[in-house]
Order: C-alpha cells, then sequence, then structure tokens
C-alpha cells in the first residue's frame, strides 16, 4: 500500500505500543441506503478486520450528546461517508453539534476522498474537530495546495487508496468465475473490450475527461477489427455489485485512466460557473469550457490514483489497457497493463498488441492477479491492520484528563452501551432503507407505514 507520510513528527503525540482493546467510534452518513458495494466494503472493513472494539454512528439520524458521555471512546474514524465536503453545512455544524466528541483528546482520523471540490470547508473543519490523522487519496506533491490550513506538525498526513479489496468480494467473484465458466454454452467471455464509465464533467479538469475521450478513440479501432466492443460513457449504464462482476468475467479486456482530477475548486465557485455555462451552450466542448470558465487553472493539482475498478479488473483477470500513469506505484507498463500514450500516438499498436499477442497478453493478466490480488497487500484486512499497528497502538496522547463532562462507567454498562449501538446500527438502517424504497409509493397504506417508518428512523435514540 502507499507508504507516503509526512515527516514531521506530531508533537502533541507520543509512539509507544500500545496493545489494550481500544473502543472505535466509526462515523458516517448513510443517506442512500442500502450502500453501494464499494462503499459498504470500505465502511464496514473496520468492523471486519479490526481486532479492536468498533462502534458505528450513523449521524444522518441524530443522537442526544448526554448518551456519547457514557461511552469510552479511544480513537474516532470519520469514514469517506462522514467527510462529506460537497456541501458546506454538515462539516460546519459537527463540532457545534456534538461538542463533547471535538473536546475529547483522542485520536481522530479522517479518510477523505473528492479532494478536488470545495476543500475549504475540510480544512476548516480538521482545526476544528481536532483532526490528528488524515488518510488522504493524494500524493505529497499535492498536500500544500489541497491542505493549506492543516498544520503538519500537528496533523500526521499519509496516503491510502480510495478502495481495496475485500476477502468476502474476492471470494464470491471466484465463485462467479466458476459459475459463468461452468454454465457457458458460448465463449466465457464474449466482449473483447468493454468499458461503463459515468461521463465526467468539465469542471474536473482534462484528466477527467481522457475518460470519455479514450472510449472515442478506441470504439472505432475495435470496430475496424471486428472486435466486440461494449464501450458506454453514460450514467444510465451503470452496473453495481455482482452484476459488475459478471461484466467484468465477460469482458477479455478493459480500457481506463487514473482515477481523479486535474482541476481543484477551492470553494465550489468554478462547479457553478461551468455548470451555468454548459446550461446556456450545451454543444461546447471541453477546451472552449476551460478557456470561458476556468483560464490557466486546469492542473493545478494532479489528484490521479488508482482506484477500486483496477484492483476488480484484476481480481476478474480481464485485461487493462490504461492511460500511462503512476498508478500509486503499484502498476507497472507491460507488467500489469498494456500502456496507451496520453495522447493516443500508439492507441492502435497497443490494441494491436492486445489483439495479435495472446501469450502476452495473458502474462500481463496473471501479473496483474498475482501481484494485486494474490499478494493481499491491496486488501482491507491489510489496510485496517496497517492502521492499526502503525496509528492506532502505536500512538498515544500525551496524559490527559477526560473532559469534565465525561462520566464514568462500569464495564458492564460500557458492554450494554454497545450492543445498543449495535441494535441502533441496524434498526435505523433497516428503517431508512424501507422509507427510500417506498418513499414514491402512491399505495395509500404503504404512504402511512412509510410515513410511520420515517419518524421511527428519525426518533433521537431510534426508538419511540
Amino acid at each position: 500500500m502507499p507508504a507516503h507520510t509526512n515527516n514531521t513528527s506530531t508533537p502533541h503525540l507520543a509512539e509507544r505500543p500500545n496493545r489494550q482493546k481500544k473502543n472505535i467510534l466509526v462515523l458516517y452518513q448513510g443517506t442512500s441506503l442500502p450502500l453501494r458495494n464499494t462503499t459498504e466494503t470500505h465502511l464496514y472493513c473496520w468492523k471486519r478486520y479490526s481486532q479492536h472494539q468498533t462502534i458505528y454512528f450513523n449521524t444522518r439520524f441524530p443522537l442526544p450528546e448526554w448518551l456519547l458521555r457514557f461511552l469510552r471512546v479511544d480513537a474516532i474514524v470519520g469514514d469517506t461517508l462522514f467527510a462529506d465536503h460537497w456541501e458546506n453545512e454538515f462539516l460546519e455544524n459537527f463540532p457545534k453539534r456534538y461538542p463533547y466528541l471535538t473536546r475529547l483528546g483522542c485520536l481522530k482520523l479522517i479518510l477523505p476522498q473528492d479532494e478536488f471540490y470545495n476543500m475549504k470547508v475540510l480544512n476548516t473543519f480538521i482545526g476544528a474537530f481536532g483532526i490528528t490523522h488524515l488518510l488522504t487519496v493524494s500524493l505529497p506533491h499535492d498536500w500544500p495546495t489541497l491542505y493549506p490550513d492543516v498544520d503538519p506538525t500537528r496533523v500526521h498526513i499519509e496516503t491510502k487508496l480510495t478502495g481495496y479489496l475485500d476477502d468476502g468480494v474476492v471470494s464470491r467473484v471466484n465463485a462467479l468465475a466458476k459459475e459463468m465458466t461452468n454454465k457457458a454454452t458460448e465463449p466465457s467471455r464474449p466482449i473483447d473490450i468493454g468499458y461503463k464509465v459515468w461521463k465526467s464533467e468539465y469542471w474536473l479538469g482534462e484528466h477527467a475527461m481522457h475518460k470519455v475521450w479514450l472510449a472515442e478513440r478506441v470504439d472505432p479501432l475495435a470496430r475496424e477489427r471486428q472486435l466486440t466492443s461494449d464501450l458506454e460513457t453514460f450514467s444510465q449504464y451503470a452496473l453495481y455489485g455482482d452484476d459488475w462482476f459478471r461484466y467484468l468475467l465477460s469482458c477479455r479486456a478493459t480500457i481506463g485512466v487514473e482515477s481523479g482530477a486535474s482541476l481543484l475548486d477551492w470553494e465550489g465557485n468554478i462547479r457553478k460557473v461551468v455548470t451555468a455555462y454548459v446550461q446556456a451552450n450545451p454543444q461546447a466542448s471541453f477546451q472552449t469550457v476551460r478557456d470561458a470558465c476556468f483560464p490557466g487553472l486546469d492542473y493545478n493539482i494532479r489528484l490521479f490514483c488508482v482506484s477500486p475498478r483496477h484492483l476488480e479488473c484484476a481480481l476478474t483477470r480481464t485485461c487493462q489497457i490504461l492511460l500511462e500513469g503512476e498508478y500509486n506505484g503499484m502498476l507497472t507498463p507491460w507488467v500489469h497493463y498494456i500502456p496507451v500514450q496520453r495522447d493516443y500516438s500508439n492507441l492502435e499498436a497497443a490494441i494491436d498488441f492486445f489483439l495479435n499477442q495472446p501469450e502476452a497478453v495473458a502474462t500481463i493478466v496473471e501479473n496483474a492477479y498475482q501481484d494485486l490480488v494474490a499478494t493481499e497487500r491491496y486488501h482491507y484486512k491489510t489496510f485496517v491492520r496497517h492502521v492499526e499497528t502503525s496509528i492506532l497502538e502505536a500512538t498515544r496522547l500525551d496524559p490527559a484528563s477526560p473532559p469534565k463532562d465525561h462520566w464514568q462507567s462500569p464495564a458492564w454498562f460500557q458492554r450494554i452501551l454497545i450492543q445498543y449501538f449495535e441494535y441502533r446500527e441496524h434498526y435505523t438502517n433497516w428503517l431508512w432503507a424501507f422509507y427510500q424504497q417506498y418513499r414514491n409509493t402512491t399505495h395509500k397504506p404503504l404512504r402511512l407505514w412509510r410515513k410511520l417508518v420515517y419518524q421511527l428512523a428519525k426518533a433521537p435514540l431510534g426508538i419511540l
């Protein structure tokens, strides 16, 4: 996994092994339930692989703060779903809404993503909430630009991936592959080159546009060579869960680029300007929009990184034809993928290599599987263990008294409280998922039940 860290020690922390089992409070906002597979595995990796006690708090359903004062909290983890900086209100108000958690002098980790947008509010929150460890998907060369208000002498910064492989997903994909092979009456991978991606917005910068441009250039080349291609760049073609893995298992190859963006929109103003311009000029090209809306600003960051899709393709043994890049130092051209130069000058040669060199392609596919999947280096259990050994167990705060309003409680009460949080997690999430499923129903009994479910889910304690 990426080993980039800031080398400056954190002065208010003292390093020493600490093997006592800790209570880890995981904060998140579950507003769209059930969660997508990649989101679910990221959120619950602590529950599945941590050797410590994990307590989940869906901040979408508020708790009275006095209840948290009974809970012994050794570390707080703000999941990607918690570090939502697309809107200002949540992160701005959270330290005020839960001042007890803000005052706690425990380890506080945050795992943000989408660090190309509205970063001002995230910088402010890191200081206001007292974050001690920032696990970012960006690389060190972008840290001064993305986090100018974060003091590196007080906040430890290191790079993580946007996602990892879950053991359960690996087992499920292997079972799907076996099932599809056994049932196949035709070639088990009928699609030569497949690709499904969300259409990139112009305000993400040129790098994100390569996701679309690559597909537009590959499609005619594949047709000329009579390859079976399925290249879609619109959101309505998105696949989720096992359907996505079945699709990858049906493809001999896929195309792609590094995830990320090349334009930092510090306060969200560029997005507003671009959206208004495109609405008024729907046929405008990216170059026209860039010159009109953010001239000279593109590539003010180079937030490029490996995405879960690259790992998933390695898992399904789908050959990757990728635009050249760093890929967090994990993928090497001609070893793990077939490279395409950023000006597309060798695109035809790359397609022909895939078509005419089956043995070399098979070696590339196997290399990717062995190095990215079989080693388990990029599995969630490895990531969680890394965080535990290098941060949770190796770092402690200097001796300090807990906040004066912390209420000491015996061990038996702590166990009851933890069980309550587990019950509340399942109860409120089930209710909210039900509410979302039937939010637009016109059936009167279901509408009445939906209203009751909404009130149950929103109740302060998750109960009436």
